[in-house]
């Protein structure tokens, strides 16, 4: 079986030849990652009054709350707390709920951040709550209706919390089994999702008229973007490949519906709950208007930014009068708020650039060896240049056409960097979600030498070698890659899953209502043996048939919940007893870095690796 799989990934590999580096040789830079990590803004929320807007920005590896008032875009207040992944504003304005998971270590904590009047404001922690998901504000009181995970079990339960005091109780047991609570703009509870054990999903929600049952694999494509306060649903799901955007009520209505290599990811409504926008994402993201009124913000937006940027309207305030919006551009991720009213927009926080003018981002389709169209991203310089292979990781995510530090930190280095949304990513139609199932370190793998070949055939890259570079499941295909493919000059895998069984049976707490859903894409060991062990790195490190092409760079976190170190400790000696040129790294956080200066330690690292591989120091950009 291992010599079938790896026969199958050495099909069609290209010669090799010398792999460039086109800049000039320096020691290594300790602060080069942090000169791209410039401040991205994020999940931009307006408060009830309309006077202020908060958001979550990102430097230097470290997610943090701010706030700033309107009419006052300089002072923005900033918020003590480290690697915030989401939060709510609780009405009357006068505090927050805020979630935090430093260094993803899945045991995420939840704090209520209180706004000072006058007066510095203040953090409570509460530490008892094994946080999941923040659902919202519960009507006009000062409670925040949570997710967490019960004592009795793995199911995520809804707990009120009292922002006043710190004090909660349960709201909601779990009875129904649900992954996920569908839950309206007040706090109202209508319903949730199941996961069934065949891979399908099933939508409860008491507006509709029977459970929607979505079957698999276009069970991988559901998002809910809208519960309304009636109980019906607008959902994102995919029919025969393609996009659609559905109403459920009474009856079924389909809204939008898009081409194969597309998806829609958000929708914004005006306070009566009336459709203005939805962006549909393909190899950019297009905001198309619903109504007079959202066409007439497109146009305000469009008009003012005067640059070549994507955007998305998240959020408007309680008044309808001010709408929140996420800018996507390839200088930083930013925010801004515009009046509807107005001519113009109203707010945009200053925000700090690189030092560096930022590499170029190109967006591109191709077609697969087996004819399945996909697209990527080419970012830096073209033709002498090296190439990089960026792998995202989930794999159900996917890769945008924005600012990515990564890649401009490679960039400066002396490479092109290639982003794949392969087969099985997410957000990028149904057709090239749904062919990932069971293809781990099969197709999904060799997506990644077709996108090369693609880049190689346009000029994009001469170099017949690249290096593979990726974070969990993309630092899995980066040490498979690296066992299957001799053109590869190098891999760096950070926290890669090196052993898919353990993975699956070790999965922390709050990954079990997916359980289902991870046995019928990646494979059920129970209903077919030996389908994990054929492609797990620690089972092909100990195949005499199968040889590693190159150095490889493995980090892994102190406390990662999701990866087993024991694991990658393992792979590891085992790859030293092979005499495999493998050197292993210990970050201080979990699935996540630690900190700022984690980060600042583990890329310099990473930099003196691949300047040894390639045979050279590397090197300062432009």
């Amino acid at each position: 079986m291992l010599r079938r799989l790896t026969a199958f990934l050495l099909r069609s590999r290209p010669l090799c030849s010398a792999m460039p580096c086109t800049r000039s040789s320096v020691g290594v830079d300790m602060d080069r990652m942090h000169r791209f990590r410039v401040a991205q803004m994020s999940c931009p929320s307006l408060d009830s009054s309309g006077d202020s807007i908060f958001w979550i920005e990102s430097s230097l590896g470290v997610s943090i709350l701010a706030k700033a008032a309107l009419d006052h875009p300089e002072e923005v207040e900033r918020f003590s707390l480290e690697a915030v992944t989401e939060y709510t504003l609780c009405r009357g304005n006068a505090s927050a709920v805020v979630r935090c998971d430093p260094g993803m270590r899945d045991s995420p904590r939840l704090c209520i951040v209180h706004f000072g009047e006058g007066v510095e404001s203040r953090i409570v922690g509460i530490p008892s709550l094994v946080c999941t998901r923040i659902y919202g504000a519960i009507g006009e009181s000062r409670s925040v209706l949570v997710g967490a995970l019960g004592g009795d079990g793995d199911l995520e339960h809804l707990y009120e919390l009292d922002t006043s005091n710190g004090l909660w109780c349960e709201a909601w047991h779990n009875e129904a089994g649900y992954s996920q609570w569908l839950v309206d703009d007040l706090g109202v509870v209508h319903g949730g999702v199941r996961e069934q054990q065949d891979g399908s999903v099933l939508i409860s929600c008491d507006g509709v008229g029977e459970t929607l049952h979505v079957p698999p694999p276009e069970a991988l494509n559901v998002k809910v973007l809208r519960v309304c306060r009636d109980g019906t649903l607008w959902i994102s799901r995919t029919v025969k490949g393609h996009s659609v955007v559905e109403h459920h009520g009474a009856a079924v209505e389909t809204a939008f519906e898009t081409e194969e290599l597309a998806f829609f990811s958000d929708m914004a409504f005006n306070p009566a709950e009336e459709p203005l926008t939805v962006t549909v994402h393909a190899t950019r993201a297009s905001t198309i208007p619903c109504s007079l009124e959202g066409r007439r913000l497109c146009e305000l937006v469009r008009s003012d930014l005067g640059r070549d940027v994507d955007f998305r309207l998240l959020s408007l305030g309680p008044s309808g009068r001010y709408a929140a919006l996420f800018l996507s551009d390839v200088e930083a991720p930013s925010i801004a708020v515009v009046c509807l009213d107005g001519e113009s927009v109203v707010f945009r926080p200053q925000r700090s650039v690189s030092v560096v003018r930022p590499w170029r981002c190109r967006g591109f389709e191709f077609v697969a060896r087996d004819g399945l169209a996909m697209n990527g991203y080419l970012t830096g310089e073209l033709g002498e240049s090296g190439l990089v292979v960026n792998i995202h990781g989930g794999p159900w995510a996917r890769n945008e056409w924005a600012y990515d530090a990564e890649c401009q930190w490679l960039c400066d280095l002396g490479f092109a960097c290639l982003q794949v949304n392969f087969r099985g990513s997410v957000g990028v139609g149904g057709m090239v979600s749904e062919a990932g199932v069971r293809q781990w370190g099969r197709a999904m793998q060799t997506d990644l030498i077709d996108a090369v070949e693609h880049c190689r055939r346009r000029g994009w890259v001469t170099s017949e070698e690249f290096g593979l570079f990726g974070w969990s499941y993309g630092g899995f295909a980066a040490i498979l890659g690296s066992l299957c493919w001799p053109e590869v000059k190098f891999a760096v895998a950070i926290s890669p899953p090196v052993n898919l069984v353990s993975m699956l049976e070790g999965m922390p707490r709050s990954w079990s209502a997916i359980r289902y859903r991870l046995a019928y894409f990646i494979g059920d060991a129970q209903a077919e043996p030996g389908c994990l062990e054929e492609i797990s790195p620690a089972v092909l490190v100990k195949d005499e048939c199968v040889e590693s092409f190159c150095p490889m760079f493995i980090a892994r976190g102190a406390d990662d919940a999701r990866v087993s170190v024991t694991d990658v400790d393992r792979f590891l000696e085992d790859a030293a007893a092979r005499g495999w040129e493998c050197e292993g790294y210990r970050h201080e956080g979990g699935h996540g870095l630690g900190s700022a200066g984690d980060s600042a330690r583990m890329y310099s690292v990473i930099e003196e690796f691949i300047a040894s591989a390639i045979g050279g120091r590397a090197t300062i950009g432009k």
